[in-house]
């Protein structure tokens, strides 16, 4: 049987291993509790920019309150997606894949383009100009204000953000 193998570049930075992400589950060492489950990046973003739906419209367990409406539900859906417009995420999670464990690159969006099986031709103008600079400007802040002071915290450190090429079987 065969073995898939997926090659990837992106413009962005390669974390270190045992990174914990401020999206990621959150342990209480001390009272071996989570204090937080994981969450996905786009909802910590939101979390981060101090996002308000207008309506509460589901409860801790994910279901939609007794009483609210398909409307209030739709309202707030383009509420979060207008929000998310003017402050769009700045980057993508992009798993590279191991024998041994997961390791992540975080990528300013739109720069990783993927090959999956043979010979591939590329355009790097094409695959560049994919990513805006104004795209590699809003990665490059949330790197030095959101994920630098957790390096740091974390006693690791990431290089500055540039291209990347990785691949991986699977």
């Amino acid at each position: 049987m065969g073995q898939d193998a997926t090659a990837s570049i992106a413009y962005g930075v390669e974390m270190p291993e045992g990174f914990v992400y401020p999206w990621s589950e959150q342990f209480d060492d001390k009272t071996e509790k989570v204090t937080r489950e994981e969450i996905e990046p786009e909802e910590w973003w939101l979390e981060h920019n101090k996002y308000q739906a207008p309506h509460k419209v589901w409860d801790e367990k994910g279901e939609k309150i007794a009483g609210v409406s398909n409307a209030q539900v739709d309202e707030c859906y383009d509420h979060k997606t207008a929000f998310l417009e003017k402050v769009p995420l700045p980057f993508e999670v992009i798993t590279l894949y191991s024998h041994d464990s997961d390791d992540y690159v975080l990528a300013a969006v739109g720069s990783e383009h993927t090959a999956s099986e043979g010979a591939e031709k590329i355009d790097f103008k094409v695959i560049t100009e994919g990513c805006t600079e104004q795209a590699k400007a809003n990665f490059e802040y949330f790197i030095k204000h959101s994920i630098d002071p957790l390096v740091r915290e974390q006693g690791v450190t990431i290089e500055k953000a540039h291209w990347l090429l990785s691949a991986h079987i699977s």
